[in-house]
């Protein structure tokens, strides 16, 4: 014990003597204190009597670095200068929330750090701070004490009475209510962000379906399905046609054949049909001459594109186009401009008119004939008969799967494929537009896996994801174009992904012009527009949104309008389709946007895909500078560069 005091004693003695020391001299010194700069600090004359503690000239933020130890000053013979250089002490700050450094700076004394904000779980805070020394740093700790956000989910029946209501924590799990009958929720729940009603469709055994013939109800002696079977659908007949099918809506392409295991609701089914007798005789009106052929007359852009045109005769009273005015009886299959450019929109035939503007009676015409190949010259004869053909489709081992009877020259919706242990639907191999002679159209596979056969895929895009009669009424479209040479849907980049997928197109929410962060009704994040995804109650499993180019080129749209807006759209949709896969594209390059803008605007993209767990197609690593119309919209062949990648990195 004695040992251990003695120890004690003498380190806190020897301690003490470095920075405060009794001099011992034979005559007084000089000690002259001073600053890096040669400032007189203060002038000590040592002595026997008189000690100096160089620690007194620190101040409370700051010190000095002596360049003499309290040794060197003390058996110094002479008179010493001993200088100091100045130092501020440092401040190190820590800030720990939910017991996670998230931040931290070293600073000066004199700066305050800026304070992290609170994570959007919390609801209020304060920090509590812990303070040390550690050398000439302080450090502070700032813990953040906080309440995270609460929520209420109220669960309803389908008459608004309340079944159960909880309090949830930010980003928690609601608890789905014990009830004996069976519920199908209109809410996904898992992860609640704010307060939320979920209302619940108490299941029934059977639920009604409904057929119609455009507005026209069917009477075909069913009018219910029951819940949790495979039903098969009976067929409509229609003198003079031939049944395709039952489809959702007007726009859709995806077929109903029967209604599987999963289905629940009540449902309306729209028949379509294809003739198979001339309905009305095609009549060519009388004129003054006729016109004698169609010009496919290379564009001036000379990107390979080509414009449509009327061949005049020799007897045409004025050999200029340009003196007619232009018009086409039936402009859902072809249109014509005042430049007599012809865009065909459909296949289907109709009459192209010039009216000579000096003299209106004189007029010129033909019919003309639109298809996947283009614009051609036609005839009375040729419109007014109909040859059909008989499409066969079949498995891997020639097993029958479907068959269909179509116009000559048309198309035909591919039936969903059968599917094999261990093997992948990778397409069909032959097209199903312009057909022209009976032919067998036979599944191909690969080894592996495709989850998307015989799924319902919607596509929310812009003008380069548009096709007329496909989109939603009142929709701005951009193809057919007049100079492209996409004249089938079936060449768009959309159709080719969901034919070769096995799938089925359930609606395309494309709008030509369309940006995601603006506001109007256009927008993709938009209430108005996104509520197409949903028809009959019947929602898509798959949505794959191709969305930016427009905001990307715009100098309208900021980067974080983009952002919040992205936000803002994926966000609704999962409140519309909770159980929907959302796959994202990000942008390729393109002549629309710059390169610089591209980077900034894919960055925000994959950042959600991130965040919300998506898959995402790189597009980014894709050119469509060398296949495009215009600026902006690809040709068929810019069309197959975007569904070839999407193709190869959906199925991962």
């Amino acid at each position: 014990m004695k040992k251990t005091f003695l120890f004690i004693f003498l380190f806190i003695f020897c301690f003490s003597f470095i920075a405060c020391k009794e001099v011992e001299v034979e005559k007084e010194i000089k000690v002259t204190i001073q600053d890096s700069n040669g400032n007189v600090m203060d002038t000590v004359m040592l002595s026997k009597d008189v000690t100096i503690d160089l620690n007194s000239y620190n101040g409370e933020y700051f010190y000095y670095q002596w360049d003499k130890t309290i040794d060197e000053i003390i058996n110094s013979k002479e008179d010493i200068i001993v200088t100091g250089t100045y130092n501020e002490y440092k401040k190190k700050h820590i800030f720990i929330i939910n017991e996670i450094v998230v931040y931290e700076t070293e600073l000066s004394f004199y700066e305050e750090p800026n304070k992290p904000n609170a994570p959007i779980y919390v609801d209020s805070y304060e920090w509590k701070i812990d303070e040390k020394k550690d050398g000439n740093i302080y450090v502070y700790t700032y813990t953040m004490e906080y309440k995270t956000k609460m929520f209420t989910v109220k669960f309803l029946d389908e008459n608004e009475n309340v079944i159960d209501e909880q309090t949830v924590e930010y980003g928690k799990a609601a608890t789905e209510p014990e009830l004996e009958t069976e519920v199908k929720w209109d809410q996904d729940f898992s992860c609640i962000t704010s307060d939320l009603i979920v209302t619940g469709s108490f299941l029934k055994k059977e639920c009604n379906i409904e057929f119609y013939d455009g507005n026209t109800l069917l009477d075909l002696g069913m009018s219910s399905y029951k819940v949790g079977e495979v039903t098969v659908l009976p067929k409509a007949e229609k003198e003079g046609y031939e049944f395709i099918g039952w489809f959702a809506s007007s726009i859709s392409l995806y077929r109903y054949v029967s209604i599987n295991e999963d289905t629940y609701g009540d449902l309306k089914l729209y028949a379509r049909y294809i003739a198979t007798e001339v309905e009305t005789e095609f009549v060519l009106p009388e004129s003054t001459c006729k016109l004698v052929g169609i010009d496919k007359i290379p564009h001036s852009s000379g990107n390979g594109t080509f414009v449509y045109q009327p061949v005049l005769p020799s007897d045409a009273p004025n050999q200029s186009k340009g003196a007619y005015n232009w018009s086409s009886s039936d402009e859902s299959v072809a249109t014509i401009s005042v430049y007599s450019s012809i865009t065909g929109k459909k296949a289907g035939f109709t009459v192209i008119t010039g009216t000579l503007q000096s003299d209106p009676s004189v007029t010129v015409n033909g019919v003309i004939k639109v298809s996947s190949e283009g614009v051609q010259f036609s005839s009375v004869e040729e419109a007014n008969s109909i040859e059909l053909v008989t499409v066969t489709f079949v498995g891997k081992d020639d097993e029958l799967i479907d068959t269909q009877t179509i116009v000559k020259g048309g198309s035909v919706y591919y039936p969903t494929p059968i599917e094999y242990k261990g093997l992948a639907f990778k397409g069909w191999d032959k097209q199903n537009y312009n057909i022209l002679t009976d032919t067998t159209i036979k599944a191909t596979y690969v080894e592996g896996t495709n989850n998307y056969v015989g799924k319902k895929f919607a596509i929310i895009g812009d003008s380069i994801s548009t096709y007329q009669d496909y989109i939603p009424e009142g929709y701005a479209c951009f193809y057919p174009y007049p100079t492209a040479d996409v004249n089938d849907v079936n060449q768009t980049w959309w159709m080719q992904v969901v034919n070769s997928l096995g799938a089925g197109l359930f609606v395309n929410n494309s709008y030509s012009g369309s940006c995601v962060g603006t506001t109007g009704t256009s927008s993709s994040q938009h209430d108005a527009r996104l509520k197409e995804l949903v028809i009959n109650g019947q929602v898509p499993d798959v949505i794959i949104i191709y969305m930016g180019s427009n905001d990307c080129a715009s100098k309208y749209v900021s980067d974080s309008a983009f952002d919040n807006g992205y936000r803002v759209m994926l966000d609704k949709i999962k409140v519309l389709c909770p159980d929907a896969e959302i796959i994202l594209c990000n942008l390729p390059e393109s002549k629309l946007y710059t390169e610089e803008n591209r980077v900034i605007y894919n960055d925000i993209i994959a950042k959600y895909a991130k965040e919300y767990d998506l898959k995402l197609i790189n597009l980014k690593n894709e050119s469509i500078v060398d296949y495009l119309v215009d600026s902006a919209h690809p040709k068929k062949s810019g069309m197959s560069v975007i569904a070839k990648r999407i193709l190869k990195e959906i199925l991962k």
